[in-house]
């Protein structure tokens, strides 16, 4: 591949760059890079590069009740019947076993790395990996356990290059329902087979709610990541924040009490890392934040202190809505197909007005993001990425309970191709 018009497709077959410098600008560069078609040509021709295809995805699989036995809480795999275990909330997904199933074919199929979230349960994992028979060649990193309490239900695949390792951060604060598992972040290092170079994968799942337990988490999240990343290796952190970028103004106000989780007698954010509370409090302070920030715009700003972009902004900039989408409705508005590949969503065609569509407490947002660190001239290759795009895999007709998901979450998958070439 060397042509201006094959590179520029390639990059992006939606809103495909018509100048060099558009074309140069969807790269990333080092500090010190040749910014010239004459590089591009020799990443994109590089008789050692390699590409990946990259897929996150929430995949809405939790397969337990939850409620109470006894006057006591009660969490577990539905193995009896409901007048044994007496009156339940239901937690349990629709159609756990048959999605599992195709989201394994899916990442089997379509996908060399896959980080996926919402995998609790043991049993539930094996459903996903019976798409490959045994012996081919595949590598797993997971937490599942055998029921969801004590699981942050992560788990990374990779079915080309070898996954190195696991360090896992479950989150000290947590609330509401959401500690029954122990939400955190999973680190896995895939080998590249470009001598000692590796690729960091960071998968992640915060809490829900609007709870303060969510605000700590971030700043555990961005401390683990800045202990644990390497500069000399490109980093991928990829998950379901629960944060909507659309998110209303949560700290304004005092902001020395704003980042206290209970008033005045909680925890406050010096107790996870000084320097990034700080930070927070110097930004709402400055004037740019004149009407406060959201969490979405707290969790940029920690990311860009530690040399980290979020991807989707970089390099697509619609709404990108990525929930609701077992709501017929919702589902309708922010995710037609995209007529060219109707797995992916039509990026050009959805709501311009994040509430043109959404009642009051039933909305979508785009909450489900992709970040990446930034090249350094230590590192000893380039990583390129193709336009991210959400995906949206109908399942197919006659599945069961078919009529209460459609897809094959309630989230939309992020996709993108990984362009990797020595430097």
């Amino acid at each position: 591949m060397g042509s201006f018009r094959e590179i520029a497709s390639k990059m992006d077959p939606v809103a495909t760059p018509s100048t060099l410098r558009a074309l140069i600008d969807m790269h990333r560069w080092p500090p010190t890079g040749e910014r010239t078609f004459r590089a591009l040509c020799n990443r994109h021709g590089h008789p050692e590069k390699r590409e990946r295809s990259f897929l996150f995805l929430n995949t809405y699989l939790l397969n337990v009740w939850i409620g109470s036995k006894g006057g006591r809480g009660f969490i577990g795999v539905l193995t009896g019947g409901l007048s044994e275990l007496g009156e339940l909330e239901k937690a349990k997904k629709p159609a756990v076993g048959d999605r599992a199933r195709a989201i394994g074919r899916l990442v089997r199929d379509s996908y060399d790395i896959a980080l996926l979230t919402e995998v609790f349960e043991d049993n539930v994992k094996d459903k996903i990996l019976e798409a490959w028979p045994d012996g081919d060649r595949r590598y797993v990193v997971e937490d599942a356990r055998r029921s969801t309490r004590k699981a942050s239900g992560l788990v990374t695949i990779s079915q080309q290059d070898l996954l190195r390792g696991k360090e896992l951060h479950e989150y000290k604060f947590e609330s509401g329902s959401d500690k029954r598992a122990e939400k955190g972040v999973m680190l896995t290092r895939m080998d590249i087979g470009l001598e000692s170079s590796q690729l960091e994968l960071y998968n992640t799942h915060l809490n829900a709610g609007k709870d303060s337990a969510r605000r700590f988490q971030v700043l555990e999240l961005i401390s683990f990541i800045e202990r644990t990343h390497d500069e000399n290796n490109v980093a991928i952190l990829a998950g379901d924040f629960n944060i909507g970028a659309f998110g209303d103004k949560v700290y304004t106000g005092n902001p020395y009490i704003l980042l206290r989780g209970g008033g005045g007698s909680g925890p406050d954010f010096d107790s996870i890392n000084p320097r990034f509370s700080r930070f927070i409090l110097d930004r709402l302070e400055s004037g740019d934040y004149p009407d406060g920030m959201s969490e979405y715009e707290v969790l940029i700003e920690l990311l860009n202190l530690i040399g980290f972009d979020d991807i989707w902004v970089q390099r697509n900039g619609t709404p990108g809505y990525t929930k609701k989408l077992d709501e017929p409705e919702i589902a309708a508005q922010i995710c037609r197909p995209d007529p060219e590949n109707p797995e992916y969503c039509n990026d050009l065609n959805v709501p311009d007005d994040p509430d043109s569509f959404r009642p009051e407490e039933n909305t979508s947002d785009r909450i489900d993001f992709i970040f990446m660190s930034r090249p350094q001239d230590s590192q000893q290759y380039s990583l390129d990425f193709t336009r991210p795009r959400r995906v949206r895999h109908e399942r197919r007709a006659g599945a069961p309970k078919r009529d209460e998901i459609a897809f094959l979450s309630d989230h939309l998958g992020l996709a993108i191709n990984l362009l990797i070439s020595p430097r």
